[in-house]
């Protein structure tokens, strides 16, 4: 139709989203300089909880987006 639509959210943020950005030691040493040693441990441990919530979260986000996009 005539409208575009578009998201700027994360939704493919998962659990192991994280430790696997630890992998990359460019990501890690940029984390660790600007939040000092041990970010990324910290980093992990408090999004960890956070995760069952952000799941839901998004998959709601993704459901009214498809609801509008339907519509549109």
């Amino acid at each position: 139709g005539r409208h575009a639509y578009g998201i700027q959210y994360h939704v493919e943020l998962e659990p192991e989203t994280i430790p696997t950005w630890g992998r990359i030691p460019a990501y890690e040493a940029a984390l660790a300089a600007s939040q000092g040693p041990g970010a990324l441990a910290r980093l992990a441990a408090a999004a960890a909880p956070l995760m069952p919530t952000f799941a839901q979260r998004a998959e709601r986000l993704y459901r009214n987006f498809m609801r509008v996009a339907a519509v549109g």
